[in-house]
């Protein structure tokens, strides 16, 4: 048994709740998704597709938080398993942005 969760893809999004925003992780291995005690939601099964959403207080705070996910699975994820959304790549200065 590994000792990691093998995801197969994420797309990071801002999400459409105010202030969140949105990963959607499709995993490997159905039996991968315990998401007991995470923000998460399993979306299905086969796939197995789990949704994580991190809200914030206000949009600078949700924009700051959307540009750490995406530089860390940038530069972390296995070549091929992000998927920035349109979304976070439209926004080229997503932590100084108040808007």
């Amino acid at each position: 048994m590994g000792d990691h969760v093998r995801l197969g893809r994420v797309l990071v999004s801002v999400g459409s709740a105010p202030y969140s925003v949105t990963l959607f992780c499709r995993f490997r291995d159905p039996g991968e998704i315990d998401v007991t005690g995470l923000p998460a939601r399993t979306v299905s099964v086969r796939p197995p597709l789990a949704t994580f959403t991190l809200l914030a207080l206000n949009r600078a705070e949700r924009n700051a938080s959307c540009s750490e996910v995406h530089q860390a699975l940038r530069a972390f994820a296995p070549p091929g398993v992000y998927q920035p959304h349109p979304k976070v790549l439209k926004r080229s200065s997503l932590q100084t942005s108040t808007r």
